[in-house]
């Protein structure tokens, strides 16, 4: 018997067996109730059944059985080629009953080819027969399956995938056991090649697509080297986001579908895996290695120590993905990235000492702190984030420290940096980044021989030294410097107060000295020689004065100590000087007193240089009363300043708040209300009052609502404040408010007081204070005041003033444009304001939103509503610039800010969410304006309970930023130009 032969069933009888089983099988799959997977196995049984019938009767009938069952399945393929749709479209049973079909073709196939028989010519036209059929199932099976692989591809989001860490489904999990059933009888058949390449083609084009999509460009390692910074940051971020979702995602997803189609052949799921994701990841990777090879500058840093954390995060991922031998490539070149990124971090890490060591840039002429000591210390305390990865990589293959020799490294400097490592115990990462501070010390003592002025050496040094020690001890490089850094560079800071003191004024007070005073030889005290001291004082005095108000301290703490600490030994000197010489100097020769002096002592340090003879010299006053009997009674002396003349450049300070009122301090009741926040935001102000130069109350005052002794209450409250700065005020619903006098609300607000009192207690500049409605100039500010109790719809006599006021600002001279009203006419999230459905005062933004942006205001404060909020630059309703802390350039909108927090009880906020409103506060507060210069502005809002700042933002422009067209402001014209 041949070898064919033992395919052939030979048992007696055992046809009749095969014949009842079919018959059972084809009984049972006429049963309704048959789920779609058992009617698949009968369906597949029945197949293999008839070719075993077939294979029977060969036996007995000959090869001529074989041929009918050959032609009659041929036909069922043929059929299904006809149809215009997919098979696996028309449902389960359709696509089994296809494979039942071609698994009896490649059966037949078999046996055709395995029987015993000698082949003459009409055996071997069956086998070609056989083949021809089974190479158009083939054919077919390859496109059902391209067709299920596209058409059931998983959606790539990579938004939702950022915050996923594990694999995905990339196809639809439904359609997993039709591509294992398919791909398993192509294998089977020998068709395997076909299968792998029209799987690869899919998934390659799927990968493809995912690049795309995470904007993954085809870039050479040239066009990345020719990237300016901006770009490569951008290119940096996407590469760190990208790998992350590509390769714990994406890719995992990938390998986990090559295993569930392909994973019962062993290596065959690995090399599809493998030649699917090889240029893809490599794209990636490229980027990489471009980056790490590129030129080392500073600001790289902190995206290369990203780049290598996260690729040194993923590498046993990627182990794990091209682990096997047809991956090796893809990971030695993981593994060589990783290596180039760490070598570019430690030459990046000595280039930027080396370019700290070698910064030629020279001081301000104020003294303040220098930029290279600003981004350094922010440079080092960024750095600190990275620790674990910096401790790493800085030492080298043989344990040694990198950094312990540095080209061009000054041998004094060297000292240093062993000495300070030795004298205390730092740790490592502290001991990498000390050596930096050590060479940024040495550079900024260089710089300070810029100065000829011995005094503004010192000052320099000192306001550095102590940045830099707030700046250790403000953030997380105080665990790595240790609290003896900290003391040993306090002690030299004081050290550099005390020399700046010395070298400015012991020269000066050594006139005042008693021995100074007497003539030569003798002890005899000359009245000659007292006034030329004095007069050499003076003159002196008033040159400290000139040049060092233009010095700048910005750290608010060390400006008052400074001067402090100068006033205790100025005017001890002074005071003594005056009180023996008392009778050797007339009134006449005495230019100063010792509170003039006192005063002008705080202004130095502001940045600003100012003459004793400027407009803005501080003034003293006090009030008297004459008695019947001719004699007077007189205040306590009050001391205010001048204000700047319109667009003088110097630091001014604006406070703005609204519906403050006020309360017992003792904590008694009122006889009428009070207002609980009164008290705290009162005693803010008066506290920092050397650091405001000017107060608007905008609306709501005094809450007096026609009680006489309340005003006497508030008057007195806020008169530290009043009689030291401007109080300036508006005309709220509580001032002026009362049926039938001409309010736009005919309201009881005011209690009967119609705006006389508050008209009356505080002067406006208005041409007429019935209409409570003016303009007014700080400096560099310019201010529009409106009244809302008062009509100021289009049309109006306010109208116009508002939109005078608004064109007649000169943006060159006076850069800010500050619109001040009571009532919110822009934009509130208050309660009362969503119920009405406006989110504003009705009727209040309609006819002035145009004029404040033809006009480009900068920012809109209302009060009326009894807290803080802040919006978005803002035209109709529209954000024009998503900025939301430092704003440059155009703000193309207005910032509108409610200020209402004064005082008074406060306002709810609606629960609904807008768009425009970047910061709420249910809080008491106030606001704070700096203008530094005409193209830098800060705005501050500090709560009451504190004083400290809770919301912030800034404006840096220049005037051709005023200029430039934006939304419905374009040509620009004002009166001024």
């Amino acid at each position: 018997m041949g070898d064919g032969e033992l395919l052939i069933p030979t048992l007696e009888g055992e046809e009749h067996v095969i014949a009842a089983a079919q018959h059972i099988v084809r009984a049972l799959g006429t049963n309704k109730n048959l789920t779609d997977d058992v009617r698949k196995i009968l369906v597949d049984l029945d197949s293999r059944l008839s070719t075993m019938t077939v294979l029977t009767e060969n036996k007995k009938g000959g090869i001529k059985k074989i041929e009918e069952r050959l032609i009659f399945v041929q036909e069922k393929i043929m059929s299904w080629e006809l149809g215009q749709s997919m098979i696996w479209d028309s449902g389960p049973m359709e696509a089994a009953q296809y494979l039942q079909a071609v698994d009896e073709v490649r059966r037949l196939a078999e046996s055709l080819g395995s029987l015993s028989l000698d082949k003459g010519r009409e055996e071997n036209e069956l086998l070609c027969m056989a083949h021809n059929v089974l190479q158009i199932a083939m054919a077919r099976l390859g496109e059902e399956f391209s067709h299920i692989l596209v058409q059931n591809r998983q959606p790539f989001e990579p938004e939702r995938m950022s915050f996923c860490s594990c694999e995905e489904d990339v196809v639809n999990p439904n359609v997993i056991p039709d591509l294992r059933c398919i791909a398993n009888v192509m294998i089977a058949s020998n068709y395997d090649q076909e299968c792998f390449q029209a799987y690869i083609s899919i998934r390659k084009d799927a990968l493809e697509e995912c690049l795309f999509i995470l904007e993954v460009e085809k870039v050479s390692i040239e066009d990345v080297l020719k990237m300016d910074w901006s770009s490569l940051n951008c290119k940096i971020k996407k590469w760190i986001r990208n790998m992350k979702i590509f390769v714990r995602v994406y890719l995992a997803g990938e390998k986990q579908l090559c295993g569930q189609i392909f994973g019962e052949f062993g290596p065959v799921n690995s090399s599809c895996f493998d030649e699917i994701s090889k240029a893809s990841i490599m794209r990636l990777l490229n980027i990489g290695e471009a980056i790490a090879i590129g030129p080392r500058q500073p600001e790289k840093l902190f995206g290369i120590l990203d780049m290598y954390e996260v690729l040194a995060d993923l590498l046993p991922d990627i182990d794990a993905l091209f682990s096997g031998e047809a991956g090796s490539f893809v990971r030695t070149e993981c593994h060589e990235i990783l290596r180039r990124l760490a070598d570019s971090v430690r030459g990046t890490f000595v280039d930027f000492r080396n370019a700290v060591l070698s910064d030629i840039t020279n001081p301000s002429t104020r003294g303040a702190i220098h930029p290279l000591t600003n981004y350094v210390m922010n440079y080092i305390k960024a750095l600190t984030d990275y620790s674990d990865t910096l401790i790493l990589l800085l030492e080298d293959r043989d344990g040694k420290d990198p950094m312990s020799s540095l080209p061009n490294m000054n041998p004094v400097i060297a000292e240093e940096i062993e000495g300070e490592s030795s004298s205390y115990s730092v740790p490592l990462m502290g001991h990498y980044l000390q050596s930096v501070t050590l060479i940024l010390e040495s550079n900024l003592d260089g710089k300070s021989k810029f100065y000829k002025d011995i005094s503004l050496q010192h000052f320099f040094l000192m306001n550095n030294i102590h940045y830099m020690v707030q700046k250790v001890k403000g953030s997380e490089l105080r665990v790595l410097f240790g609290d003896d850094w900290i003391r040993k560079h306090n002690g030299r800071f004081q050290q550099l107060a005390m020399n700046y003191e010395r070298a400015t004024w012991s020269s000066i007070l050594s006139l005042l000295k008693e021995e100074r005073n007497c003539n030569p030889g003798s002890n005899f005290i000359s009245k000659t020689v007292t006034k030329e001291r004095l007069r050499s004082f003076n003159l002196a005095f008033e040159e400290v004065y000139k040049s060092q108000t233009g010095w700048l301290i910005r750290d608010l703490q060390l400006r008052e100590d400074l001067r402090i600490s100068t006033s205790l030994k100025v005017i001890q000197a002074y005071r003594t000087f005056m009180g023996r010489h008392a009778n050797l100097i007339s009134d006449k020769y005495i230019k100063y007193c010792t509170d003039d002096l006192e005063n002008y002592l705080l202004d130095l340090f502001e940045g600003s240089p100012r003459s004793l003879h400027n407009p803005r010299r501080r003034y003293s006053y006090k009030l008297g009363h004459r008695l019947f009997n001719g004699t007077f009674v007189w205040s306590e002396t009050y001391n205010f300043r001048a204000s700047p003349y319109p667009g003088q450049d110097s630091l001014q300070r604006v406070v703005i708040f609204g519906d403050m009122g006020k309360a017992e301090a003792d904590g008694s009741n009122e006889y009428n209300n009070y207002q609980p926040g009164s008290l705290n935001t009162t005693k803010q102000l008066i506290r920092d009052l050397r650091n405001i130069d000017i107060v608007f109350h905008i609306g709501d005052l005094s809450y007096a609502n026609g009680y006489l002794s309340q005003w006497d209450q508030f008057t007195s409250q806020v008169e530290p404040i009043a009689s030291t700065v401007p109080y300036m005020v508006a005309s709220g619903n509580h001032e002026r408010d009362w049926p039938g006098t001409g309010s736009f609300y005919g309201n009881i607000d005011s209690g009967g007081e119609c705006g006389v009192l508050a008209e009356t207690m505080f002067y406006v500049p208005a041409e007429n204070r019935a209409k409570f409605w003016y303009s007014t100039d700080y400096g560099m500010f310019h201010f529009c005041i409106a009244d809302t109790e008062h009509d100021w719809r289009e049309g109006t006599e306010q109208y116009k003033f508002i939109e005078h006021c608004l064109a007649s600002a000169d943006r060159q001279k006076q850069p800010w444009l500050i619109f001040i009203a009571h009532r919110v006419l822009g934009y509130s999230s208050s309660s009362f304001y969503a119920e009405q459905g406006s989110f504003e005062e009705p009727m209040g933004r309609e006819s002035l939103q145009r004029l404040l942006q033809k006009y480009k205001v900068d920012l809109a404060v209302y009060g009326h509503v009894h807290n803080y909020e802040r919006t978005c630059p803002i035209y109709q309703n529209i954000c024009t610039n998503e900025e939301k802390s430092y704003y440059q350039g155009s703000l193309n909108g207005t910032i509108h800010v409610v200020a209402g927090g004064g005082g008074a009880a406060l306002a709810e906020f609606t629960t609904l969410q807008t768009k425009w409103s970047l910061f709420k506060d249910h809080d008491f507060g106030f606001l704070k304006l700096t203008a530094f210069d005409h193209s830098n502005m800060l705005f501050e809002y500090k709560k009451s309970s504190d004083g400290k700042v809770y919301d912030s933002f800034r404006i840096s422009r220049d005037y051709r930023d005023i200029l430039a067209c934006t939304f419905d402001s374009c040509p620009s014209s004002t009166l001024a130009s």
